[in-house]
């Protein structure tokens, strides 16, 4: 954990930074002369991590990580496109809307117009494959799972490749070997059944659609309940075409039909699909292939009314689910807040504050807290807190099993911007660990004197002397923090006194060469 001095400015749209030095503006100090600075700036900061992608705030949720991480790729993967950058954020959405268009449309494209037609008509389809293709290479990779971000080239590839990158190339195939002449000599009932199976592979791709569907819930703040309800008619909608596309296929006799012979051939699958009717398909003559595909697509029709009902009952279940509570919890509030014409301002604060908490997913605490028995609370405790006390300057010669109880007896605080940590003047009763967030710690004045991120402490004096605080500790961001208890400290070092003493005579030495010297460095804020 970092104890140093932050001198870098950080102004927030709550806080103007009044400490000396330049501006945290990360992309000034890379690109700072040349032709259209200005324009090369935004254009950079639009492929690096942006805090306004919904993945941002579960990957970098303070801004000191959002700082970090773009440093760090400004140094080391100039050249490449961050996962969590708008840029990356809108091709997603737009590649997803292309993908739906394209694959609500290419079924009656191929089975209705000949080859000649279908270079023209597939062109702009080529090219934006060939544009994921490069973007993809050049794009980081997010892992939701482990909540880690790649940069590095060889990551991307082996990612790319192991996901979508032959999907992707072969919606080339169809046309490129229609340039071959090799291509042309092969029997033309070859190519019926090469040619379908091809174009299907692609539809492989929807099931990242389906995760772009989530992003693009995220970002515009749809509720749960609207996106699989809208989820669930695109994949009907899809399913019922690619299965009219692929029986099409499979029974050809010819190149292509007419437009109104396609049309009863899908109404005859749609039957079949929808378990409504059964028959010969009306382009079979072979006695014994044409009841096997109706058969079999009527069983396929059957699962797909099971998959759907599954499906419905899940979107049932998840409206009165967790998010829907949360859902009502908002309501509440702001009926609450007209009810007692509070201001608006005190409404938003209250929603930033649950947003901050629960990024998202509502739970309720104390239910988890009854269900967990209580080693297994021990244990998330100390998994939460590791390595926060380790770095304490003044704990590192507490032993590990004193360590362990300490962490054991951290409770957690949420502060919002403007909300006073500390005041300068009060006796203090308890020190504080910064998990996420940014603080502004000032004089009694109101000068200020530094900001502490991720991993710094403060207040540590109030464990072992009753004295009164001698600076200012300010959110300047929502902060989450770590609260250690003068009671429950002493509490625990009772049985080593030699350990307490030294602690104690470690912090009034410090504090007293602060008064002393009159300078409010990291380690007066004892």
């Amino acid at each position: 954990m970092s104890t140093e001095l932050v001198i870098q400015k950080q102004d927030t749209e709550t806080h103007r930074c009044t400490l000396p030095g330049e501006s945290w503006n990360v992309v000034s100090k890379f690109i700072d002369s040349g032709l259209f600075v200005n324009f090369r700036r935004a254009l950079k900061r639009y492929t690096m991590i942006s805090k306004h992608h919904p993945y941002t705030r579960i990957y970098a949720p303070s801004l000191n990580r959002l700082k970090q991480e773009e440093k760090l790729h400004l140094i080391e993967h100039y050249g490449l496109i961050h996962p969590l950058s708008m840029f990356s954020l809108y091709f997603d959405i737009y590649l997803c809307i292309f993908l739906i268009f394209h694959f609500l449309t290419s079924p009656a494209i191929y089975a209705l117009t000949t080859n000649d037609d279908q270079n023209y008509i597939m062109l702009p389809v080529n090219v934006t494959y060939a544009v994921t293709m490069i973007i993809m290479f050049r794009t980081g990779v997010y892992n939701e799972k482990d909540n880690t971000v790649s940069l590095k080239p060889r990551d991307i590839a082996i990612s790319y490749i192991k996901s979508y990158f032959f999907l992707d190339l072969s919606s080339f195939l169809p046309q490129i070997l229609r340039l071959i002449p090799l291509w042309k000599r092969i029997p033309d009932q070859i190519l019926l059944i090469i040619s379908p199976f091809l174009i299907t592979s692609r539809y492989i791709r929807y099931f990242w659609c389906l995760k772009t569907f989530n992003l693009i819930r995220l970002y515009f703040g749809f509720s749960s309940f609207v996106f699989k309800a809208f989820r669930l008619t695109i994949t009907i909608i899809m399913m019922i075409v690619l299965g009219v596309y692929i029986l099409y296929a499979l029974v050809l006799s010819e190149e292509h039909y007419k437009f109104n012979r396609f049309l009863k051939h899908s109404e005859i699958t749609m039957k079949l699909l929808m378990n409504v009717g059964y028959g010969r398909i009306i382009v079979i003559s072979h006695r014994i292939l044409g009841p096997i595909l109706s058969s079999t697509f009527l069983f396929i029709g059957f699962i797909f009314h099971v998959t759907v009902l599954v499906e419905v009952n899940s979107i049932w279940v998840r409206f009165f689910g967790v998010e829907n509570k949360q859902t009502m919890v908002y309501e509440s509030i702001s009926a609450y807040t007209k009810y007692k014409a509070l201001p608006v301002s005190v409404r938003d604060r209250i929603y930033l504050y649950l947003e901050f908490k629960y990024h998202g997913h509502f739970y309720k605490e104390s239910v988890l807290t009854k269900a967990t028995a209580g080693f297994l609370r021990r244990e998330i405790l100390l998994a939460s807190t590791k390595n926060y006390l380790e770095n304490v300057s003044i704990f590192r010669n507490i032993p590990n099993h004193l360590l362990r109880k300490l962490r054991v007896n951290l409770s957690t605080e949420i502060f919002l911007p403007g909300d006073v940590i500390i005041k300068a003047g009060s006796r203090g009763k308890s020190m504080y660990l910064i998990i996420v967030g940014t603080v502004s710690v000032t004089s009694e004045k109101d000068v200020e004197i530094c900001q502490l991120t991720d991993g710094s402490y403060f207040g540590a004096a109030a464990l072992t002397l009753n004295i009164a605080r001698i600076v200012n500790v300010i959110a300047v961001t929502p902060c989450e923090l770590f609260k250690l208890e003068r009671s429950k400290f002493r509490s625990i070092l009772k049985n080593h006194p030699q350990i307490y003493s030294e602690i104690e005579n470690n912090i009034a030495e410090n504090v007293l060469l602060a008064l002393r010297t009159d300078n409010l460095d990291t380690k007066a804020i004892y």
